[in-house]
Formats: C-alpha cells, sequence, structure tokens
C-alpha cells in the first residue's frame, strides 16, 4: 500500500514555532539591553531594588534586567522666592535667593549610596542647606538696614557661600549666589524714605545757595565794573581840570608877564565894526578907542 506526504509533520511545525518564539525573545532582549546616558548625565542601576556598583556614562549593552537612576551634572538653579533674612534685630528682610550648584562627578555613586536620587539631593540636602545658610548668615548682621550697605551686604554674601558650602558635604559645588528683589521692613523703608528725602532737600538747598553764589560773583562783576569805569571817568574829569587849571594858570603869567597880550587878543577877534547904541533921538555917544 503506497503512502503520500500530505505536508510537514506535527513536529516541524513545533520545532519551526519555537525557533521563532526563540528569536523574537532574543530579539526583546538584546533591545532592552542597549542603554545610554545622554551627554553630561550619569546613570547608575538598580538590580531587583539592589544599587550596582556600576556608573554608565555613554550607550552600551547591559544587563536587561536593570532600572536606572539618572543623576545630572550640569548647572542647577534654585530660587527661593520671598525668603525671609532674619538679622539680630529680629526685623526681617524679604527678597529673592538663587543658588546655582553642580554635583561633582567623583560623587554621583555616593549620592546614589547614601542620599538617594537626585530629587532626593535636592530635598534632602540643598534646600535644606540653603534655608540654614539664610539663617546663620542673616544672624552675622545687627540690624537689617546693614544688609543694604555694601559692607553688611558682603558680609551676608560671604557668610551664606561659606555655610552653603559647608552643609552639602563636599557632593555639590557651589556656583553663584544671587540676591534680588530686597524689600526692608517697614521702619527701614521710611527710614530710607526719610534719608532720601534729606538728601534731596540738602542738595536742592545746595542749588539754591550756588545759584545766589553765582548771582553775587555776577552783581560782584557788575559793581566792580562800574566802580572802575566811575573812577576812570573821574580820573579823566580831574586830568581835564588839571589841564584847564594849568592852561589858565599860564595864561595868567603869560598876561602878568606882557599886558599887551589882552589888548593884541581883542584886536584879533574885533571884526572892525563899532559898537552900535541907542540913547534917544538927540543924544549921541562917542566910543574913543585906544590909539597904540
Amino acid at each position: 500500500m503506497t503512502r503520500y506526504n500530505d505536508g510537514p509533520s506535527i513536529k516541524s511545525l513545533v520545532l519551526t514555532v519555537l525557533s521563532v518564539m526563540t528569536l523574537a525573545i532574543l530579539a526583546v532582549l538584546c533591545f532592552s539591553a542597549w542603554e545610554t546616558a545622554e551627554p553630561g548625565t550619569v546613570k547608575i542601576p538598580t538590580l531587583f531594588g539592589e544599587l550596582q556598583r556600576k556608573e554608565l556614562r555613554g550607550p552600551e549593552f547591559t544587563n536587561p534586567f536593570y532600572e536606572w537612576r539618572e543623576y545630572d551634572l550640569k548647572m542647577q538653579s534654585e530660587v527661593m522666592e520671598d525668603i525671609s533674612i532674619f538679622t539680630q534685630d529680629q526685623m526681617p528682610v524679604v527678597g529673592d535667593i538663587t543658588v546655582q550648584w553642580q554635583l561633582n562627578p567623583g560623587s554621583v555613586f555616593t549620592v546614589a549610596e547614601t542620599i538617594g536620587t537626585m530629587r532626593d539631593l535636592e530635598t534632602k540636602i540643598v534646600l535644606p542647606a540653603i534655608r540654614g545658610a539664610v539663617r546663620d548668615a542673616g544672624k552675622m548682621l545687627k540690624s537689617s538696614a546693614e544688609l543694604f550697605t555694601p559692607e553688611g551686604e558682603a558680609m551676608f554674601s560671604a557668610t551664606f557661600r561659606e555655610q552653603l558650602a559647608e552643609s552639602v558635604n563636599q557632593h555639590v559645588t557651589i556656583l553663584a549666589v544671587i540676591t534680588r528683589d530686597m524689600i526692608p521692613p517697614q521702619e527701614v523703608q521710611q527710614a530710607i524714605i526719610s534719608k532720601i528725602r534729606a538728601s534731596q532737600e540738602v542738595e536742592q538747598q545746595r542749588s539754591i545757595l550756588a545759584k545766589k553764589d553765582l548771582e553775587s560773583q555776577e552783581r560782584i562783576k557788575v559793581a566792580q565794573s562800574e566802580s572802575d569805569a566811575a573812577e576812570a571817568t573821574a580820573k579823566a574829569k580831574r586830568t581835564l581840570a588839571d589841564a584847564e587849571a594849568y592852561a589858565i594858570t599860564e595864561v595868567g603869567r603869560a598876561i602878568s608877564a606882557a599886558p599887551a597880550v589882552v589888548q593884541l587878543r581883542y584886536l584879533e577877534r574885533w571884526d572892525g565894526k563899532l559898537p552900535t547904541m541907542m540913547m534917544g533921538d538927540s543924544s549921541n555917544m562917542l566910543l574913543q578907542l585906544p590909539m597904540k
């Protein structure tokens, strides 16, 4: 009796299915084992909740059963808005403080092992350290008004940064501390306003006095000019009077020395006409002229 082979056997089908499934599982495992860390970040793996002593700083094939914690090594900023700074006089100054910080690359595994995630580092270490540094730095100032002086501001900033660096346990580098929008207590505001007004009044009075002084200087210059002009006029008049007096004196001397000079001048000025006088109808007047 002849048998015909109608198709593949059941055993062959089973082997084919198992092969496909194996290849699919291997592909999934291969792709899931490919892990990468972005530039400026480090990843630490955990295996079933247990931290592994391994740092991933770039792309590589890893255990597909790892779970990863990512730690950012780039600059971070913490902005504390409307934070109160209490000085020794217990009069708070309210303002914003920005702290720029960075996780030290060599401390990543220590942070992962002793603190936790990146978020844990921020909430458990950095933020409490900022609040503590604000408190300690504020106590260095006797009054809130000192914070608005160059010396007081420098002291607060130096103390704040020193206390903050000490509190972060060398896991974090403090890059910058920025304070802005500082609002003094009401009493200090009034004192500052009063000081500004007093300064403005002083400057206004100085301006008025300077203007009056300038006007006085101008008046003095005008008066000096008028005085000099009057003195020059008087001097000219004295000179003219002296000249006239000298001329009269000299003429008098000349007349005394030569009386005929008077007659000569008279004759020089005479136009040759006799003077006419009316004395009535029948009256005649004779004018005798000198014959010399």
